[in-house]
Order: structure tokens, then C-alpha cells, then sequence
């Protein structure tokens, strides 16, 4: 994760005023460790523990623990399925269907989409629809659809970390490459064509910091990044008005984070110390609208 430098500008981008942002549950590696542990009886392994995903609604969050994907859930108990020996991640789409997976091979990872077709690059994202996805290659990035993974559908200058659905349209999330800072890349998909909207600059923040996640319902992005004392800081921010917050994480240590306003998968991933959603210490989201697939 990109180490920031707490500067002036930094600091202006932190302190900019607060509005009704989605709530955020906080948490670490160890802590998806825990859960997996209980559910899934794995003695989890350094290096095997993967990043966690949620639905569009928050009301599911799954991630994988050694070859064991552990299913959270908001108002039931929890699953856990077997997965390859080889796959590290997976993808889900809103209705629980595997989207891709990724998978660790001898000459490096890459996203496994359907039992055949084989994508290749340095880092992978789908959205929650599971219609698209977008593979990173370092200073570029490609789209294509899931159903069509060979084929693509457009090139970026841009190193995309993330892709969501927003406003019936998409948006990447990443670093641009020549600027050296964190940016969003709105895209419009026109009879099958992807059309690059104007970029949204994160208030200058600076390249490498990590996504964690966006909220279709108040149009936030999640970010995370290391401070000069080693912690992480979490921040949000709002892509239609420029509005900023801190988020304060739950615990030390915690180092991941996904807006979630389930109190049940809140507090599994936090191991009870995340606040229910309603708590001032994080303001209820404001009513959840998807966008139509």
C-alpha cells in the first residue's frame, strides 16, 4: 500500500467538509483469517489470504483463505465453499453467480473467467454486475466483457485498480501514469462501444493508494494508504461534489475496509468493535439505489 506523506495538501483534502457518507466497517488480514478460521476450520497460511468482496447491497461479503472462500451474510448464518487448489480470488456477481477467478500458475497469476479463457496481466477487477472487467498491464489498462474476455473493448493510458458500475454507466479507479496522482475515469458503454468521459483528479492525492471500494448508493470511493507511522489511513471520497472525510478505523492494525451497513457482517469483520451503521461515530447511508443492469 502507498505510503503517504502528510502534507499541506494532504491535509487540506482530509479536512474538507463532512456530509451523509455510507458507513464503513474497518478490518484486517487477520481478522478474515478469524472468520475463515471459524467457518471453514483452515489454518490460514501467509500469502493466502485474499482481498474481501461485497454485493451491491453490502447484504454479502466473501473472500478467499486458503483455497476456502468464506460467504458472509447479512440476515443468515454464513457458507464456506472448496475451492481449486490454484485460485486465490474470485469474483461474484450480484445474484451470487462466479463471475472469474484468479489463480496462481507457475509463470504468475492470472483471472480465469468461465473454465477456458485465460487473461493475463498484473492486476484484476469485476463488477458487481459481472458484465465487466477491466485487467491492468502497469501504465495501461484494458476493458472487455466477461461473456467476451478476448475481446477488447478499451484501452486506457491508465493503471485501473478498480471498476464499479455508477449512474448506469462505469468508472475505473486508479493512478494516471502522467499526472502521478489517483484519478477516476467514468466511462459511457454506447451500443457495446465504451466512450471515456472527463477524468475526476481525487483531490490530488497521489499515485498508488489503494481502492477499496465504492458506494452506488452515495457515489464515495474508499481509499486507504500508509501514513509515515506505519498505520493506515482511511479516506473518502465523494466523485460528483469533491467532498472529503477520514474515516477512523476500528482498531489498530486494520488495514482493509468496505462500506457496509449490515450490523451482523459489520461486526464478524471487525470481531465487534465496528459500530452499528446508525452510531454518530459513522452517518447512515442515504437510501440504497442500484443501478439497472
Amino acid at each position: 500500500m502507498k505510503r503517504i506523506t502528510m502534507g499541506l495538501a494532504f491535509a487540506g483534502w482530509l479536512c474538507a467538509g463532512a456530509w451523509a457518507r455510507p458507513a464503513v466497517v474497518t478490518f484486517s488480514e487477520g481478522d478474515l483469517a478469524r472468520v475463515a478460521t471459524g467457518m471453514c476450520a483452515v489454518t490460514p497460511e501467509a500469502g493466502k489470504v485474499g482481498p474481501a468482496h461485497r454485493n451491491s447491497a453490502g447484504t454479502m461479503v466473501y473472500f478467499v483463505v486458503n483455497h476456502r472462500e468464506a460467504v458472509l451474510y447479512g440476515t443468515q448464518p454464513g457458507t464456506c465453499n472448496k475451492l481449486d487448489d490454484d485460485v486465490y480470488d474470485i469474483w461474484r456477481d450480484d445474484s451470487g453467480n462466479p463471475s472469474a477467478q484468479k489463480v496462481r500458475k507457475s509463470e504468475g497469476d492470472l483471472i480465469l473467467v468461465g473454465r477456458e479463457v485465460e487473461m493475463r496481466g498484473r492486476r484484476f477487477d469485476v463488477e458487481r454486475s459481472g458484465q465487466y472487467m477491466v485487467t491492468s498491464h502497469g501504465t495501461t489498462s484494458t476493458i472487455t466483457a466477461v461473456n467476451e474476455a478476448y475481446r477488447v473493448l478499451k484501452s486506457l493510458d491508465f493503471d485501473a485498480q478498480r471498476i464499479f458500475v455508477r449512474k448506469r454507466a462505469l468508472v475505473l479507479v486508479g493512478s494516471n501514469p502522467a499526472t502521478g496522482q489517483m484519478e477516476a475515469r467514468p466511462l459511457e458503454v454506447v451500443e457495446g462501444r465504451i466512450q471515456e468521459q472527463a477524468p475526476i483528479a481525487l483531490g490530488g492525492l497521489p499515485a498508488g493508494l489503494k481502492v477499496l471500494d465504492y458506494s452506488e448508493a452515495t457515489d464515495d470511493v474508499l481509499l486507504g494508504g500508509v501514513t509515515p507511522q506505519g498505520a493506515t489511513s482511511f479516506v473518502t471520497f465523494n466523485l460528483g461534489s469533491g467532498a472529503s472525510a477520514t474515516v477512523q478505523p476500528q482498531k489498530l492494525g486494520d488495514n482493509q475496509g468496505l462500506f457496509v451497513d449490515s450490523a451482523q457482517i459489520r461486526a464478524l469483520l471487525s470481531g465487534g468493535a465496528a459500530p452499528s451503521a446508525g452510531d454518530p461515530a459513522e452517518k447512515p447511508a442515504r437510501k440504497s439505489w442500484l443501478p439497472g443492469r
